[in-house]
């Protein structure tokens, strides 16, 4: 199957085939950012349905994408310059100086490569649409190469991990987006306990369950510490779950305080 990776800054991903004339009510599922590299399934017209590489799949324009062949494919998935942009907004820059004209500007999360090594506080960079650029070095940070797991071993052992988390396996071979949230949040820890992670990073996990099942996560989460040994960070804005927390900061007029 066909790889691409998005070149603008920002796509949506649609549950079901778009209507044109009436794109702003068709559900959004996701938003992906450029660098991100997908699986082509289908095309229809302009659309595409894409996979992306953490499970999603959905429609986007392709306008959106640029198709990969083998080498750039490996170049993006596997390099060792591959770099995260991690400020809210980026500007990348033409030549590196501030009053420098302004290429386009990045999401926190795109992805890009970078072409040398920092120099006089600025990085080098080509985006996802082969252009280079410069942006502030203090933007950019080096992404970890994680284990790749093989596929089948990975399912195969994910089975009895969301068992446990209160999947049946039928509901472990749905796709992930015919779950409800509470099962998708529990899928999402699974993945993070089968590739044996020391440490798992849970963005606002209880933000849109009930009462119950944020219980529930919760509950998952701190076994996750206290009996397997994990480093659980959290980021929420639930007292209840603050409560529950072994430490605690806060984030307060840009300072991060231990509270």
């Amino acid at each position: 199957m066909q790889k691409a990776i998005v070149i603008h800054p920002k796509t949506d991903l649609y549950t079901s085939f778009p209507d044109n004339c009436r794109l702003l009510e068709q559900e959004v599922c996701d938003e992906l950012l450029s660098g991100w590299t997908v699986t082509i399934l289908e095309r229809q017209g302009s659309w595409l349905k894409i996979l992306t590489d953490y499970g999603y799949s959905g429609w986007l324009n392709d306008c959106g994408l640029r198709c990969l062949n083998q080498q750039q494919c490996r170049r993006w998935a596997d390099s060792p310059f591959d770099v995260l942009l991690i400020q809210r907004l980026t500007d990348v820059l033409a030549s590196p100086k501030v009053q420098a004209p302004r290429l386009t500007t990045l999401f926190m999360g795109s992805h890009v490569i970078a072409c040398v090594s920092q120099e006089d506080g600025w990085q080098k960079i080509q985006l996802a649409d082969a252009t280079t650029g410069y942006v502030p070095a203090i933007a950019a940070s080096s992404l970890p190469r994680l284990k790749v797991i093989p596929k089948e071993p990975a399912k195969q052992d994910a089975l009895p991990i969301l068992k446990q988390l209160g999947l049946t396996e039928d509901e472990a071979k749905r796709n992930v987006m015919k779950l409800s949230g509470g099962q998708q949040q529990r899928v999402a820890i699974a993945r993070t306990l089968v590739s044996n992670a020391p440490v798992i990073l849970a963005d606002e996990p209880t933000g849109n369950l009930d009462k119950d099942t944020a219980a529930e996560i919760t509950g998952i989460l701190k076994n996750c510490a206290h009996q397997m040994n994990k480093c659980v960070i959290i980021v929420t804005h639930s007292n209840d779950l603050v409560k529950q927390a072994d430490t605690v900061f806060q984030l307060k007029k840009g300072r991060l305080l231990q509270i």
